[in-house]
């Protein structure tokens, strides 16, 4: 028979449900409040600025001695008595300096304090202005000076000391007054958070029981291997698929506490290197070595690993790269390849910007077909290594490849070492804007050709036509 609506609310069940909660939510909800009402105590009880007093007192304490001795150097030098001004103009910069310092009040001073110490202070300083205004007639005129001596600044700077030290000590008595009741909330707030803590503790082991199952399942499920070694011995405490199916096991029971970590690796030295590693950083990360698997066959592995102080052990996560070391090996022929036809070549080979910068220069560039060496064309222009003519033409032809974004070549005369040498090079563009420039000396070639076309002009007897040296011929 159901229940009227009336009576399900007295449910045992649904009673005890809402017990079950209801107390933690009364626990959390009354270390919320306590705690928010002990950190606004604590933010009161510490709104004094201590730094901040000390700034403030030491201003108003410099203003009565410098005010002081100004009054007296005037004095002595209106008697003749002190013949340099730079004192007194030295008092009435530091005294300007430190009226705009007291204008800045203490924050943690309240509005109608604030506004009352506003008040003396514009006093205080508007008669120093005055008093200002009467140095430079007093130290000729008798009663500028009588008048200027008896402005009171002194006394105004006084009340103003006064004030400000009795709503310090205002204050300073409503801070104790929030650092008694910070205390005693503390002491409320410190046994709130107990329970807070218990309950929040046993829910933690609640959700750690149900949560041991699909952290399981990760590690079973991951796609790396993940293991944990005993410190003391390298003994095999856990491994997951992914680690049985990299070192070749079939099963956890033929790994798992019963091989050590120093069956696995190729070469013994390894291990100690890796323990070294983990007692100076506290970690390894990706620790590259190899190991053996259960068949005997060879494979590389990286790791990462760390120590698990509370259960002396070290945890890691270990992948298979050897099929990266392949890929790395076969690139690092092709490197040592490309390395060596580079090292073959004759050519100089550089790398120019678009704004004709000299960006690098082949190690392997033959150095007497330079016109300066390296280090002196390296991050400098065409314009600065290269006389203006043969400069503006190396510019236009990195211009047009890179514009063309094809590659342009070209013959061209340098004098090197007082020697005229000719060079074809191609302009490759290597990127948006950088081109690879690569010369090779023709210059016995050119002789060659040179001395072949004369003797034959001679034979025709025809006079000879020399050839300019700035001779350019392009092939796009």
């Amino acid at each position: 028979m159901n229940q009227p609506p009336i009576l399900n609310a007295f449910n045992p069940d649904r009673l005890k449900k809402k017990a079950q909660w209801g107390l933690p939510l009364l626990l959390l909800l009354t270390l919320m409040s306590v705690g928010t009402s002990a950190y606004y105590l604590w933010r009161k009880s510490n709104t004094i600025d201590d730094s901040t007093h000390v700034q403030y007192t030491n201003a108003l304490q410099q203003a009565q001695v410098l005010e002081a001795r100004l009054n007296q150097n005037l004095l002595l030098q209106v008697n003749n008595l002190l013949s340099e001004s730079s004192a007194i103009a030295a008092d009435v910069a530091a005294l300007n300096q430190i009226h705009s310092e007291l204008e800045q009040l203490p924050t943690y001073l309240d509005a109608g304090t604030q506004a009352r110490l506003t008040q003396l202070r514009q006093t205080y300083q508007q008669t120093w202005q005055q008093k200002q205004a009467l140095i430079q007639p007093a130290r000729t005129q008798p009663d500028a000076l009588k008048t200027l001596l008896n402005l009171p600044t002194a006394a105004q700077n006084a009340d103003l000391v006064t004030a400000y030290e009795q709503a310090y000590l205002q204050e300073l008595r409503r801070t104790q007054a929030y650092e008694i009741g910070f205390y005693t909330l503390s002491v409320v707030s410190l046994v709130s958070a107990v329970l807070g803590l218990l309950y929040i503790q046993r829910q933690m082991r609640l959700r750690l029981r149900q949560n041991e199952s699909k952290f399981r399942n990760i590690f079973d499920n991951s796609q790396v291997g993940i293991f944990r070694i005993r410190l003391e011995d390298g003994m095999i405490l856990d491994a997951n698929q992914r680690m049985l199916e990299t070192l070749g096991y079939d099963s956890a029971d033929e790994l798992i506490n019963v091989k050590r970590s120093t069956d696995l690796y190729l070469d013994p030295k390894d291990r100690p290197r890796a323990l070294n590693l983990l007692k100076v950083q506290g970690c390894i990360q990706n620790f590259e070595t190899q190991f053996r698997r259960k068949d005997g066959s060879v494979f590389w592995g990286l790791f990462s690993a760390r120590f698990n102080l509370e259960d002396d052990c070290i945890d890691g996560v270990m992948t298979d790269i050897s099929d990266r070391k392949q890929v790395e090996e076969a690139l690092r022929a092709s490197e040592a390849e490309m390395r060596a036809l580079i090292a073959a070549m004759p050519d100089t080979i550089i790398v120019y910007d678009r704004e004709g910068r000299c960006l690098d220069i082949a190690p392997t560039s033959p150095t007497d077909q330079l016109v300066k060496p390296a280090k002196d064309q390296l991050n400098f222009t065409v314009y600065e290594a290269l006389p203006l003519e043969q400069a503006t033409i190396h510019h236009r032809y990195i211009q047009a490849a890179l514009d063309t974004q094809k590659t342009v070549t070209l013959e061209y005369c340098l004098a090197i070492a007082g020697q005229e040498r000719w060079f074809t090079a191609s302009v490759s563009p290597l990127s948006g804007h950088t081109v690879l420039w690569v010369a090779r000396d023709i210059t016995t070639r050119t002789v060659t050709e040179k001395a072949l076309q004369a003797s034959e002009t001679t034979k025709l007897g025809q006079t000879p036509v020399p050839t300019p040296t700035s001779a350019l011929t392009a092939v796009a």
